[in-house]
């Protein structure tokens, strides 16, 4: 297969002409043939641009003002057949298939937004022959914007009325960017959640659902309709919650409160009550207003301290009976049952996305748990510490960066447990300041002998000036990714200070 690819027949089907001519030119003056369809048809030949109408290849006119037009047989052939395979170049010529080696094309203006759903504005030929282009990349090229066409002139004219392939597959990818920002357009328009309003009243919001079991297909069994604030922050508790629950052990629970997207309570306890207790001391005054998320089924006695509780969403697998009774009083808080099944699979199966100016940034979820501790001082990390050590990298994940987690553990005995957030400093421009601001906390909650605390960074130390902190203020126990150039001063610092340092090699940022 040959780099570069010879352009002999192009389609240009086009909403927005902008450009359209120029790139007509450049075609014609290379022998390209050139087929158009409606409104562009008219703009070349008003212009004295050699192109024919696409009735030429599908053998039918365009019917039902414009909507069938470029949908047919011979049309899709000839974009889609594989050049490489001999029976497919048999069967073009047997049915006279005219083969297209160009496919321009940008669609109707769809609405972003999904304030209204103008049907008749649905492009249906314009996506279908895009990604059959974009599918065909090896020996089709596809341009689906006129910023793309200054690019494509210069290297087509360059070479002679030829593409390359890198180019061809950039352009196949940006096409189905194209097509995927279109088409959620359509389904926000179609079944997109109106919400009252986005981060704030004179921001428009809206959600829209994929199917998938997770908080935005939550039930809800009460209250105020679910925010944009709400659902953010309510699945930055659902994710916590879920990797305590794969830490918790037989006849454990977790609970889990979050304030703007940040864990300011988080506790694992052999009861459901001390655990909603410990998460509570983490921070009781962030924790006004919060979310609350647990990992087991509502009762009871939860449910009769959370009515005395500001509190705007409880998530739960499930609430029973007794709990709904108690809790129909508060009218305004939302109840969402998440269902029992969700909390036996680890969070983020999905991609995430972000939106930036002119894009959209996709990753996988940081779902890596209980990474292998490393113990880099002369005093190791004791055994006995390692599910706390794991406990506040967890928190610690979850806290923006850069984050600083201090937590607490009480062993009742060989079967009972306790383990806390007692401190978190997160979102800071740097970390020595998450980590006085976690200490601050710390010593708020009542903790006043750190030397049982466990601190955990989600990033490497930079400096050594954390370590002297954190062992002035008497934490014994540390854990960070390391990865630093200067993770041996940071090495000798803990060893001066009789500090046990642990790496385990992973970085948990969350921006």
């Amino acid at each position: 297969m040959s780099k570069f690819l010879s352009i002999k027949t192009a389609v240009l089907s086009v909403w927005d002409k902008e450009g359209i001519l120029p790139l007509a030119r450049s075609l014609v003056a290379s022998g390209t043939k050139i087929y158009a369809s409606g409104g562009t048809y008219k703009a070349l030949s008003d212009s004295s641009i050699a192109c024919q109408s696409m009735e030429e290849i599908t053998s039918a006119p365009e019917l039902f003002h414009g909507r069938m037009k470029t949908l047919s047989f011979p049309f899709l052939s000839g974009i889609l057949f594989d050049r490489d395979v001999e029976q497919d170049c048999q069967d073009v010529k047997k049915h006279n298939i005219h083969p297209i080696d160009l496919v321009v094309c940008n669609f109707y203006p769809f609405p972003a937004g999904g304030e209204e759903c103008p049907i008749d504005l649905i492009d249906i030929g314009g996506p279908t022959m895009v990604r059959a282009a974009a599918k065909n990349f090896e020996h089709v090229s596809c341009l689906t914007s006129p910023a793309q066409y200054e690019a494509f002139i210069s290297e087509f004219e360059n070479n002679h009325g030829k593409i390359s392939r890198p180019l061809r597959q950039q352009l196949a990818s940006q096409a189905f960017a194209m097509t995927w920002q279109y088409e959620e357009n359509i389904a926000l328009a179609f079944a997109g959640q109106k919400l009252r309003y986005g981060e704030n009243p004179a921001q428009k919001a809206l959600l829209l659902t994929h199917g998938e079991v997770g908080l935005a297909g939550a039930r809800i069994l009460q209250g105020k309709e679910m925010s944009y604030n709400n659902f953010l922050d309510g699945d930055a508790a659902l994710a916590t919650t879920l990797d305590l629950n794969a830490l918790c052990k037989k006849g454990e629970f977790a609970a889990v409160i979050v304030k703007h997207t940040n864990p300011c309570g988080a506790a694992i306890a052999t009861n459901p009550s001390q655990a909603l207790l410990r998460a509570w001391e983490g921070d009781p005054v962030s924790a006004f207003g919060g979310i609350v998320c647990f990992n087991f089924v509502v009762g009871k006695e939860i449910a009769t301290t959370l009515r005395e509780k500001f509190i705007e969403v409880v998530i739960a697998p499930g609430f029973d009976h007794d709990a709904l009774e108690i809790l129909a009083s508060k009218k305004n808080l939302r109840l969402v049952e998440i269902g029992n099944e969700y909390f036996s699979r680890a969070y983020g199966s999905h991609l995430q996305k972000r939106s930036i100016s002119g894009g959209t940034l996709f990753q996988t979820p940081d779902v890596i748990l209980k990474s292998e501790i490393q113990s880099v001082s002369k005093l190791p990390v004791p055994q006995e510490k390692l599910e706390l050590c794991h406990f506040t990298m967890t928190l610690a994940k979850h806290l923006r960066s850069n984050a600083i987690a201090l937590a607490h553990e009480n062993s009742l005995d060989q079967y009972e447990r306790e383990v806390w957030l007692v401190g978190a400093g997160m979102g800071n421009p740097n970390r020595l300041l998450s980590l006085q601001q976690a200490l601050s906390k710390a010593q708020e909650n009542g903790i006043k002998d750190l030397s049982r605390v466990c601190l955990a960074s989600d990033a490497f130390f930079p400096f050594k000036d954390c370590l002297e902190l954190s062992a002035l203020a008497g934490i014994r126990l540390v854990v960070a990714p390391g990865g630093s150039i200067r993770d041996q001063e940071v090495i000798d610092e803990a060893n001066s200070k009789g500090v046990a340092l642990g790496f385990i090699g992973e970085r948990h940022f969350k921006h």
